[in-house]
């Protein structure tokens, strides 16, 4: 999923000066929606829960602030074989203070489940901090919570028909923290295949790849949707583009390419693997941690100096810079691997840090790693034979700086041929010893990062 921060004002937009827009990848190409955000309007938003009738069904809710709302429904058809699975899109209109609740559908297929019946209705609606309270005409009473930002986000697609695909589609998704999803989709009146209704499943993301892949346990809307139009990578870019000045720019769920623009920004990435963009080289900043993440100052340009958190990368003119250098993070797993295979003078080859990121980044760990090194070959060739004696000499040398002593072999060798070690645990625990993490000076890692390319 690929997201971009602008302004706007319509509350499909981020904190001040940005709006979050995700590309989503299926088999039809690309399409591109808004992140839903509230701008302050307590209502704007999503909510999610279920009825308190007998029928239980689960119910997804968005407000947007231009005054239309879609709510998804998902019935529990055990405790209530009449409820129905749908979709019901609208209009509202909403007094904080009364909590007089108006709202008019334009599309429904939900048949008397969601906001109400097929015509206009005046309900009430409060609001209780993150619950939701509606009381509805003729139905039992509705409580919902707000999807909050460490919870879930939502993205909004309003798509014209194309050459290639004549379908306008107005798609609402909602991806919750806990792998669950929702779908609201309203295609054309006019067009002459159905594709209104909604979907609702779990999914999972790989970080490393982007692949979304999912499971879909109700499907209500015809052609169309996750399961129907096969969305299958998602990749995210944010960028401030708002006025001269300091910014708030917060990232999403997914792997964001985030850029935050002239003045002096506060930049939370959120989960996912995060990448800051500067414009300028790398030597035209400082790099200073914090307890919470960094702060970056540029010197020379108009950046001003930013405040990160939960970014794992730096992209320069010039280089890429990894940040995520904990000894049980990828960045930190790289470097120590590279420290006990062939060395800390490594650490400079740019290439080949970018290489094994991206294979950390893929969730592997450093045993994953030495298992692939061993099986391989890789580490024979290096120590110029497949004996345990010569395993465990270039791997002393890597770490230690200097070559092993036959008393130093004739210690180590027997890890592997009478401990129970395959040469691939053995590799995989001296990686990780304090031992290599002064070898390749982490903690230093960790104040400035890796380069990489």
């Amino acid at each position: 999923m690929v997201a971009t921060v602008s302004a706007n004002g319509n509350g499909i937009s981020g904190a001040g000066n940005t709006v979050t827009v995700v590309t989503f990848v299926n088999d039809r190409g690309t399409f591109s929606a808004s992140k839903l955000e509230s701008n302050g309007d307590p209502l704007v938003g999503t909510w999610t829960g279920r009825d308190q009738g007998t029928g239980h069904a689960k119910v997804c809710a968005t407000f947007l602030a231009d005054g239309t709302y879609f709510v998804t429904i998902d019935g529990d058809h055990a405790a209530r074989p009449s409820s129905v699975d749908g979709v019901e899109f609208g209009t509202y209109s909403w007094n904080s203070s009364t909590g007089v609740f108006s709202h008019v559908p334009t599309v429904k297929t939900c048949a008397s489940w969601g906001f109400g019946l097929d015509q206009a209705e005046t309900d009430t609606l409060n609001l209780n901090g993150d619950t939701l309270a509606l009381t509805a005409v003729g139905k039992s009473g509705l409580t919902l919570t707000r999807v909050l930002p460490d919870a879930g986000s939502t993205w909004i697609s309003d798509t014209p028909a194309t050459a290639v695909d004549r379908y306008h589609k107005y798609t609402g998704t909602t991806f919750l923290t806990n792998g669950t999803f929702f779908l609201a989709e309203a295609n054309d009146a006019s067009a002459d295949t159905p594709g209104t209704g909604m979907e609702r499943g779990t999914y999972s993301f790989d970080r490393a790849s982007g692949l979304l892949t999912y499971s879909v346990t109700v499907d209500t809307n015809g052609l169309f949707g996750v399961s129907d139009g096969g969305i299958t990578h998602i990749s995210t870019t944010v960028t401030d583009v708002g006025s001269v000045g300091d910014g708030i720019v917060t990232g999403t769920m997914f792997n964001d390419v985030i850029t935050g623009g002239v003045g002096n920004d506060t930049i939370d990435g959120g989960s996912g693997i995060d990448t800051a963009t500067y414009s300028g080289k790398h030597s035209a900043y400082t790099l200073t941690a914090t307890a919470s993440g960094y702060t970056i100052r540029d010197n020379v340009g108009t950046d001003g100096t930013d405040t990160i958190s939960n970014v794992e990368r730096m992209q320069f003119s010039d280089t890429k810079l990894a940040l995520d250098m904990g000894a049980a993070l990828a960045g930190g797993e790289v470097a120590l691997l590279i420290g006990a295979v062939v060395g800390r003078a490594s650490l400079s080859d740019g290439a080949l840090v970018g290489q094994l990121l991206s294979f950390f980044d893929g969730g592997y760990t450093l045993h994953d790693a030495a298992n692939v090194l061993v099986n391989a070959g890789v580490m024979d060739r290096l120590a110029g034979g497949s004996s345990t004696n010569a395993y465990v000499n270039w791997i002393y040398k890597a770490v230690v700086g200097q070559t092993a002593t036959a008393d130093v072999t004739a210690a180590l060798a027997p890890y592997i041929d009478s401990n129970g070690y395959s040469k691939a645990d053995f590799l995989a625990t001296v990686a990780a010893l304090p031992l290599n993490q002064t070898n390749i000076g982490l903690v230093g890692l960790q104040q400035t990062g890796i380069e990489y390319s």
